[in-house]
Parts: C-alpha cells; sequence; structure tokens
C-alpha cells in the first residue's frame, strides 16, 4: 500500500479509537488502537532496526500503550 494511505488509516483509527473511549467503550478501542498498527505510518520497506530511533520510539510507546490499555479495560470488565 501507499505511504499515504498507511497514514491515513493509521491517523483515523488511532482517532477512531479515542472517540469509542469517550463513549465508556474502552475495549473497542483497544481494538482499534490495534489495528491501527497494522498501518505501519512509517516507510514500510525499511526494517525495523534500520529506521531512525524516533520512529523506532514513536512505535514501541504505541504498542506500550496499546498493552497498558488492553490490562486496564480487563481489569474494569472483571
Amino acid at each position: 500500500m501507499s505511504p499515504k494511505i498507511n497514514r491515513f488509516l493509521y491517523a483515523g483509527f488511532v482517532v477512531m479509537s479515542i472517540v469509542v473511549l469517550s463513549q465508556g467503550n474502552t475495549m473497542t478501542a483497544v481494538s482499534n488502537f490495534g489495528i491501527a498498527l497494522l498501518f505501519d505510518p512509517f516507510d514500510t520497506k525499511q526494517p525495523f532496526n534500520e529506521r531512525p530511533k524516533w520512529q523506532q520510539a514513536w512505535l514501541v510507546v504505541h504498542v506500550c500503550v496499546l498493552f497498558a490499555a488492553l490490562g486496564y479495560g480487563l481489569y474494569i470488565e472483571i
């Protein structure tokens, strides 16, 4: 896919997860936030280890926030 389309879809799913979270549906927001990672907003042809450090940090922080939100969502569901 085109990098511009990936960026658009990534941003769309992140925004959608924020909107859904504001409506109180935590697990749907977490799933949308996880789906956003499928659409890598950076150059997909470049291996992860060869990317600039800020891009690596961006994606690692995204995954950490995803797992924290998943843990929170599971905690409030139980």
